[in-house]
């Protein structure tokens, strides 16, 4: 490139990450962004330097409303806002977005340490001090380079204990305690005299923005769904026609002229379907949901289950459908057909030989006798959830005053969605209410159909089209209510943790002696008789000394 020459740079791409194994010597395998390829889960080791403004905050780290991208931050001097709202020394903040108000943009800032607080807006300017929180969580390495890495800074993991690791280029030490740096790194796409060129991260040379006097010839970009909810707020409506799709199934829409009207944030329902089957399907519903909804009863197989209901204490009752009998005094029996209420949980100590264990418990009333009844975690009972009759609403409605982990079902569908999958759901629990940033949009070649694309989930690549004629666009209708199936993946990226474990119920309590011989039998089997020819021998050798 000559001096003096003008670059149009449509976007910047970010190259595979770099890795160092710290740990005595030093390694530097080249990571590619997309493969998996040191394989394991690990934890982030919190970045040293404190953050000194939001800006910096905002340029270095990725924030989305989704949790995967909400990064914990602890402030560690006070902060005071222009609208009189103060920030502690020591508060725990994590931020959940970006908005735009004119030409300032501010982070979304949510107060960890206080309930049902409403969030702040931080100005770029806002002057702190940001101490990255520790994160208990572990991740798959390809989700910390997908939402963990930092630019400008560099990235230290280590693995999870008892983590197995394994790299495809080298050999991890066994016993690993070290940690691993990632580091990021990008190139830039220019367009030269209507050539595109790549300018890798090494090269040195000065350049000077001249956006305002530049070429208004529109630059052939390849756009994704959250490339485009980047964009200023004053970028819309803006003119796409779709070129491709990563959904290898379906290319109905691959030709397609949208006009992207704006981006939102909607809040919707995270649905699961429950059935007695490991495959469960899962569904985003929206908030305004007109379909009327039941309440049916819960199955719970032990006591255990029980008390993992979060309205379990309040006036739940049960009743057991099997028979159990303890072989303590101190824990009740119960046969099929006892009913129960006023739970709530505690321990109780059982005497087993000369000591005594605590058990944690389940204290209720046996609503036939009215007697005091303690049921053990582990006891088995196929407990069937007692409930009045059950009368039909909206689901928010239904919420106002119960539970999530209820059960439901649909009785009547939502008139105003055309198919809609939870008629033909038996029954389906409300995990959480989620937000999902949307893109909307009107189809030109379809009268104008207004839709929703959630960002995290369009399959589509998208080029801005400023030739697309609006001459077919009248009234724009408001979008239409939509039920989306969603993947596994995305279920278990919208909980609060990445990985979820099913803890079994507890064992009941056992003598400690036939636990200890059990094991150490198991450690160390006894030692074999030794062989004829060794005894023998042995045999030989004292009579020659007598």
């Amino acid at each position: 490139m000559d001096a003096e020459e003008t670059l149009n740079v449509p976007t910047v791409e970010q190259l595979p990450v770099i890795s160092k194994i710290i740990h005595n010597i030093t390694h530097t395998p080249v990571l590619s962004q997309n493969d998996d390829v040191i394989k394991g889960e690990f934890q982030l080791i919190p970045d040293p330097v404190p953050y000194e403004t939001v800006a910096d905050i905002y340029q270095s780290v990725k924030i989305t409303s989704t949790p995967e991208g909400q990064t914990r931050y602890k402030n560690l001097v006070k902060i005071s806002l222009e609208d009189g709202v103060e920030i502690k020394t020591n508060e725990n903040l994590a931020f959940t977005g970006v908005e735009q108000q004119g030409s300032e943009i501010f982070l979304q800032c949510r107060r960890l340490n206080k309930k049902n607080s409403s969030a702040l807006l931080l100005p770029m300017n806002c002057v702190g001090k940001f101490q990255e929180y520790p994160d208990r969580r572990y991740y798959k390495i390809n989700k910390i380079i997908d939402w963990k890495m930092l630019w400008g800074r560099q990235r230290l993991i280590k693995p999870a204990p008892e983590s197995p690791m394994h790299h495809e280029n080298f050999l991890i030490p066994e016993g690993f305690t070290g940690c691993i740096s990632l580091a990021v790194s990008y190139s830039v796409k220019a367009v030269v005299d209507g050539k595109e060129i790549v300018i890798p991260p090494d090269m040195d040379f000065d350049v000077v923005e001249i956006s305002e006097e530049g070429s208004k010839t529109p630059v052939t970009e390849k756009l994704t769904a959250l490339k485009i909810y980047k964009y200023m707020a004053d970028s819309f409506p803006l003119k796409v026609r779709i070129i491709d799709t990563t959904d290898k199934k379906d290319k109905s829409r691959t030709g397609d002229c949208l006009l992207i009207l704006k981006k939102q944030m909607d809040k919707k329902y995270l649905i699961t379907e429950m059935n007695s089957t490991s495959s469960k399907r899962h569904f985003v519903v929206p908030l305004s949901y007109k379909g009327m909804v039941t309440r049916i009863p819960r199955i719970f197989p032990f006591v255990y289950d029980v008390q993992l209901a979060d309205d379990f204490e309040g006036n739940m009752k049960i009743i057991a459908t099997k028979e159990f009998v303890s072989e303590w005094k101190e824990l009740s029996s119960f046969t099929s057909g006892d009913q129960f209420s006023s739970m709530r949980c505690g321990k109780v100590p059982v005497k087993i030989g000369r000591k005594r264990q605590l058990t944690d418990v389940i204290q209720c009333k046996n609503v036939a006798t009215d007697a005091d009844i303690t049921l053990p975690f582990y006891a088995e009972g196929q407990f069937f959830e007692v409930i009045g009759r059950g009368v039909s609403c909206t689901l928010s409605d239904f919420l106002t005053y119960n539970s999530m982990s209820c059960h439901l079902k649909v009785t009547t569908k939502d008139p105003f969605i055309k198919n809609d999958p939870l008629i033909h759901v038996s029954a389906f629990m409300i995990e959480k209410q989620i937000t999902e940033e949307c893109l909307v949009a009107a189809c030109l070649q379809n009268s104008c159909e207004v839709f929703k694309l959630p960002i995290h989930r369009t399959p589509y690549i998208f080029q801005a089209d400023t030739n697309i004629s609006l001459k077919s666009v009248q009234t724009l209708n408001s979008p239409v209510p939509l039920i989306e199936e969603v993947t596994e993946d995305f279920y278990y990226l919208s909980q609060k943790e990445y990985e979820v474990v099913v803890i079994p119920p507890p064992l009941p309590p056992r003598q400690r002696t036939s636990m200890v011989s059990c094991v150490s039998f198991a450690q160390k089997p006894p030692p074999l008789p030794p062989k004829p020819s060794k005894v023998l021998s042995s045999m030989e050798s004292l009579s020659l000394v007598k």
